[in-house]
């Protein structure tokens, strides 16, 4: 689909960097063959510094490794039980969600927040995703357990050790740059600049 919308407007090549799974990467290069479209093959991975969630893409990165496909399975399988985590204590406080539906959202992907606020979407226990955080799975919300922990420099280290850029992911998000600079002093390989989330004022500071 990214593939088929990628060509409809005209772009010569497109970034695949689903969260945490590079699962995704070769049947895109296979339409992008197909549909005259270079793919860029990658992964955006979480970590964590000092309580702030901080992204970090891998481009390039050897995805056709089977010790890359082992870990990222395992980052999966923590996400999994990590949503079952929440299901489960959003239903102890009276939040009815199903975890089939939240799996059926994620697509077979890396579950996530995202689709646990879109299931209690749907079965009206709020209004928006954005309430959905801000209530309940937020991170001072009564339903948040954390990820697996990773810090950025794990987060580097791994892509640089499978043949990966490793670049810092929408950093205007993060509210300071203390996480940027010390992705920097880690050794990361550029910062994303042009992001939905970024106004001109981010994109001329992180382009600087």
């Amino acid at each position: 689909q990214v593939v088929l919308e990628a060509q409809r407007l005209g772009l010569v090549a497109v970034g695949i960097t689903d969260h945490d799974s590079v699962d995704g990467i070769e049947p895109a290069l296979a339409a992008g063959k197909q549909h005259k479209v270079e793919i860029v093959p990658g992964v955006e991975m979480s970590a964590t510094m000092n309580g702030v969630d901080v992204h970090i893409l891998g481009y390039y990165i050897g995805h056709a490794n089977p010790a890359v496909g082992a870990f990222f399975a395992k980052v999966c399988k923590a996400r999994l039980e990590r949503a079952e985590k929440m299901v489960q204590k959003l239903n102890e406080l009276g939040v009815k969600v199903d975890l089939e539906r939240v799996l059926e959202l994620a697509q077979a992907g890396a579950v996530g927040r995202p689709h646990v606020a879109q299931a209690m979407v749907e079965a009206g226990a709020v209004q928006s995703i954005a309430e959905a955080f801000d209530r309940y799975i937020g991170y001072e919300g009564p339903a948040y357990f954390p990820k697996m922990r990773l810090t950025p420099l794990e987060a580097i280290e791994f892509i640089h050790r499978n043949r990966g850029l490793a670049v810092v992911a929408h950093p205007a998000t993060y509210g300071k740059d203390e996480a940027v600079y010390a992705a920097i002093g880690a050794g990361v390989d550029g910062i994303e600049v042009w992001h939905p989330d970024h106004d001109k004022r981010a994109v001329a500071h992180y382009a600087e």
